[in-house]
């Protein structure tokens, strides 16, 4: 404003003072674009530095759990595989819920490009100023200062110190009580001073003072006493000096800088697009790792499980060697086929357990499984066992007369069909009676026979297995086996029908003795109210009318109570 009024009064030299305004103007335009250049730099600086450390936070978590998902410890068995599955889990969901610190990531990144940024690039500089300009340096120079030191000063100080003091001492050769002084024959006291030559001023040994004639004290030995004097000392203490020394100090130095004739070379290694691809991808690649362990980690699991399964029936196979290769001396024959008979229907049983392993392996074939190959070595071992003792069972069955699969069964089905024919006998007992507590004890009878048939289902499940056995070892005897099985099969399904029926009847019957007596006592009740009803009352007073009414209430309430009966 100054500057444009003296341009207006018509300064002589206004030319000159327009130059300068001219120049100041285009100095503030420089400095007011530098400050804007300068506040986005800020700004996309923040924005750079938060994304990248956002970037390095997540590639410390991607690495770290990468190295996790990348162990080759699948346990040692089928609990410390389980376990380490339900760790993994725990793991994976880490895993996916760190999904959207991700997409914020990207969202990051997204916004950084779309506004220009594509590296951590804090050092470069806004667009330079035409011509040169001064910067402000600092170089170090040796001035002269005032400091303060500590250096020793000695100093004269006033100490407390001890010093034996002689005090002199007198005797009371008299007694003596006057001027308020009292003292004792014999009373050792302090002479405090003896100016007068008659009385002499004492101390006694409580501290009283006083004056005594000088005639009735004696003169004794001097005491001795430590007495605390003040005394003036020299010592050195530390204490602060002001010196002027020379010291090194930072000081300003105005430089020309001339402007730069190209800008600095970026290094683009490290951009955000690059650093936002290596994060999707490394992301990208755990979760590959996270599902191909979850796979992993199961396939061992039902391996484990696989491998337990047949060691545990390895183990049977191995005791019912033992039992078919060691005879004993002391038993007799009929006890050897009873003890055979037995093995025969356990063999039977686990035809289930080795077809359960077929299954298996099976499966494991079809999914591809990683170690297929132990799978199958294994499966072959149990395979070779099992046929072994199927060897080891026809032999004893040829050492030991009429013990034969085909007589044990058929001493099985024989046996299944005595306990069922009479099974049926008891079944067909009439189930009438007079009363409730006959019904019911013909109930708890026939629960008691329905729990007899439980050992006959279990001679029957025998029979099947036993019947499959024959069947395998013995392809001639097959016709007669499916007919046996078809007519135990068809006892059973009698005995069945036979107990369900017979309980339903009993049920019934239960019910219709518990609706008779409920009739017969419904009816009893009936004609009791219906006799009160009919009942011809004499009313001679008020009372009489009100209790004859109460009682009518609570009939009729009675009445109502029995409705749903």
């Amino acid at each position: 404003n100054i500057g444009n009024q003296l341009i207006k009064d018509q300064h002589p030299r206004s030319s000159e003072i327009q130059e300068h305004l001219d120049n100041n103007k285009k100095e503030w335009d420089t400095l007011e674009r530098l400050a804007k250049e300068r506040t986005k730099q800020l700004q996309d600086a923040a924005e750079a530095y938060q994304f990248y450390a956002d970037a390095n936070e997540a590639d410390s978590f991607l690495n770290e759990k990468k190295s996790l998902l990348g162990s080759t410890d699948y346990g040692s068995d089928e609990p410390s595989a389980q376990a380490l599955l339900q760790r993994h889990k725990d793991l994976h969901g880490e895993l996916n819920a760190y999904k959207g610190d991700i997409q914020s990531l990207n969202n990051q990144a997204d916004k950084l490009i779309a506004s220009g940024i594509s590296n951590l690039d804090l050092t470069a500089q806004p667009d330079e100023v035409d011509g040169a300009q001064e910067d402000l340096a600092y170089e170090y120079k040796m001035t002269p200062m005032e400091v303060w030191e500590e250096e020793l000063v000695e100093k004269v100080e006033h100490q407390t110190v001890i010093e034996e003091r002689t005090i002199p001492q007198v005797k009371a050769l008299y007694a003596f009580s006057d001027h308020g002084y009292t003292m004792a024959k014999g009373d050792v006291m302090f002479l405090l001073n003896k100016s007068n030559p008659d009385w002499w001023c004492v101390r006694k040994a409580d501290g009283t003072d006083g004056f005594a004639p000088a005639n009735y004290l004696k003169e004794t030995d001097p005491r001795i006493v430590q007495m605390p004097v003040r005394k003036p000392q020299k010592v050195k203490v530390m204490q602060k000096v002001k010196k002027i020394k020379m010291v090194k100090q930072k000081v300003p130095v105005k430089l020309q800088r001339q402007p730069k004739a190209s800008k600095r070379k970026i290094d683009d290694s490290d951009s955000v697009p690059k650093r936002q691809k290596n994060i999707n991808d490394t992301y990208e690649e755990c979760q590959d790792l996270a599902a191909k362990r979850h796979a992993l980690l199961e396939d061992a699991i039902k391996l484990f499980g696989f491998y337990r399964e047949c060691d545990d029936f390895e183990r049977w196979i191995k005791d019912k060697e033992k039992l078919l290769t060691i005879d004993d001396p002391h038993e007799s024959v009929e006890q050897a086929k009873r003890k055979y008979e037995k093995f025969v229907t356990d063999l039977s049983a686990s035809n289930k357990r080795i077809a359960a392993l077929d299954d298996d392996v099976k499966d494991f074939e079809d999914k591809n499984h990683s170690q297929i190959d132990k799978v199958r070595a294994r499966h072959k071992q149990i395979h070779a066992a099992w046929d072994k003792l199927n060897k080891l069972k026809e032999q004893k069955e040829r050492s030991l007369e009429g013990a034969s699969s085909v007589e044990l069964f058929a001493r099985t089905c024989d046996e299944a069909k005595d306990w069922m024919l009479e099974k049926m006998t008891q079944l067909d007992v009439p189930t009438h009676a007079h009363d409730l507590k006959t019904v019911q004890a013909l109930q708890r009878r026939h629960q008691h026979l329905e729990r007899e048939l439980a050992p006959v289902e279990e001679k029957v499940n025998k029979v099947d297995l036993l019947a499959n056995s024959v069947k395998s070892a013995y392809p001639q005897e097959r016709k007669n086996v499916d007919e046996r099985q078809a007519e135990i099969k068809d006892l059973w399904d009698q005995v069945k029908g036979k107990a369900a029926d017979r309980k339903g009847r009993l049920e019934n019957a239960v019910g219709q003795q518990i609706f008779t007596n409920s009739a017969k006592a419904l009816l009893g009740w009936v004609g009791d109210v219906k006799d009160q009803l009919n009942a011809e009352n004499i009313v001679r007073d008020v009372q009489t009318a009100e209790e004859l009414l109460k009682n009518h209430q609570d009939l009729g309430a009675d009445i109502k109570a029995h409705d749903d009966e």
